[in-house]
């Protein structure tokens, strides 16, 4: 769907992988104000038809705050791109579990 995302001016990179997104343990511990006791990590995958992946979208930030026409036109291409068909799209939540020091 990166070419619906271009073809209305809203491209960029391409989302990483969840394997790719790192967690903020580091982040925490660099500031000297934490201890990291925990790192967990949270992977699930959801099956969207065409009208339910866009009414997903719809409710991200990122989409709400694109003008009117630039978000229709865009959810117009992903529903023609996805068809009578099923999209797949992985989700990742993190969840890091520190003390204060």
């Amino acid at each position: 769907m990166q070419a619906d995302y271009d073809a209305v001016g809203k491209g960029g990179d391409s989302p990483c992988r969840p394997e790719g997104v790192e967690d903020f343990g580091a982040e925490m511990e660099a500031s000297g104000l934490f201890r990291v006791v925990a790192e967990r990590r949270y992977q699930w995958e959801m099956e969207y038809t065409a009208d339910a992946y866009v009414d997903v979208l719809g409710t991200y930030s990122d989409h709400l705050m694109q003008e009117k026409e630039t978000r229709e036109r865009l959810f117009d291409l992903i529903r023609a791109r996805i068809g009578d068909r099923t999209v797949r799209k992985s989700y990742l939540a993190t969840l890091d579990v520190a003390v204060r020091t």
